[in-house]
């Protein structure tokens, strides 16, 4: 686009053209070129604004969703994570005590994450604890938490002297990025789904709000069979979205056509490597980027899709917190992936490279 300068440049220069002198600085016909020249540069800083808002590839924000709705694609949603307190005195009461539901209790940290139970549980006489079903109080991947990381009682039912998560909080994510939201689009565009090709069957499942990944296979039992592989969001896709995601294509699906529907076996790829920071960075800081950064890679792969290494150091280096990334080779490695497997993030071991 023509820079400002530029503008008031060709103005002055044409200004010169027809009046057969150059207006001198400062004076009232230079004021009004400056300030026509502004007014211009700014409907054109608008319309090459709204080019980019109404093209897939550059879109951004509230413009790539109003895109997005137009094919079908709906920007994901949060979510909370969830998992289990278990709430606990020293010595057996003689007497219930009973916890209500929104028991509010919080990771351990000034700004820790807070969880609060969904049902009221009753910690029977001569027992010393019990177990409440719990989420994040907010969504997002921030409510995601080791086990044994929640032990500060918020509001403390009468009676009850200690809390912790026996297992981890797992399944928070955060709103769907604008990259995620991208490629999503991206491929309904490339693969249009037209009556009941794989396309149809693929997107359809997609829009399916607990489905991170699907593979549509030609079934080897012959003509007119797909297998479709699923992924959920969080820690997998549960038994009852796979079954009612089976009758929606049930009613939706072709004559003619077979549908074995299962979910995808997840390989769990555990992840060590070492870092060297850029200048400026520590590796606490560096870590938790790169953290992100390989939870978002993982939710990017797709069913039946190979596991990289070098794209995910691509991933990392992106970051900009580090300028290289080594793999143990003993421990992440490339790896195959079946047509009916999706890989996921293990474990992650993150070290700074010696100087």
């Amino acid at each position: 686009m023509e820079s400002y300068e530029a503008l008031v440049e060709r103005m002055e220069r044409r200004y010169e053209e027809l009046a057969g002198f150059s207006p001198r600085y400062a004076s009232d016909t230079d004021i009004r070129i400056r300030v026509l020249a502004g007014e211009l540069y700014s409907c054109m800083a608008a319309v090459e604004w709204l080019k980019k808002q109404k093209n897939p590839y550059t879109a951004v924000g509230a413009e790539l969703e109003s895109l997005a709705r137009e094919r079908g694609v709906f920007r994901r949603e949060a979510l909370k994570a969830k998992g289990k307190l278990r709430f606990s005195i020293l010595s057996p009461s003689w007497y219930d005590i009973e916890i209500p539901a929104g028991t509010v209790c919080a990771a351990e940290g000034e700004n820790g994450a807070r969880y609060i139970t969904l049902q009221k549980v009753v910690l029977p006489q001569g027992s010393t604890s019990v177990d409440a079903e719990a989420e994040a109080e907010l969504s997002g991947e921030k409510g995601n938490a080791a086990a044994g990381s929640v032990t500060e009682l918020v509001t403390v039912p009468v009676g009850i002297e200690g809390v912790t998560n026996p297992s981890a909080f797992s399944g928070g994510e955060d709103t769907e990025t604008d990259e995620s939201l991208r490629r999503r689009l991206l491929q309904m565009i490339e693969y249009p789904p037209q009556g009941g090709n794989i396309s149809y069957y693929r997107q359809f499942v997609m829009s399916h709000p607990s489905v991170r990944s699907v593979s549509v296979v030609p079934a080897a039992s012959g003509s007119g069979a797909l297998e479709i592989y699923i992924d959920g969001r969080d820690v997998g896709l549960k038994e009852t979205d796979l079954e009612e995601i089976r009758r929606e294509l049930e009613e939706k699906r072709e004559l003619g056509v077979t549908l074995e529907i299962s979910s995808a076996e997840r390989i769990k790829i555990p992840v060590k490597a070492v870092l060297s920071l850029q200048p400026g960075w520590s590796l606490e800081r560096a870590s938790e980027v790169c953290r992100k950064a390989i939870g978002e890679f993982f939710k990017s792969i797709e069913v039946g899709r190979k596991f990289h290494t070098s794209a995910l150091a691509a991933a990392m280096i992106g970051t900009g917190a580090v300028w290289n990334v080594t793999f143990d080779s003993k421990v992440t490695t490339d790896v195959e992936i079946s047509r009916d497997q999706a890989a996921a993030c293990g474990e992650i071991v993150l070290e700074e490279a010696k100087a």
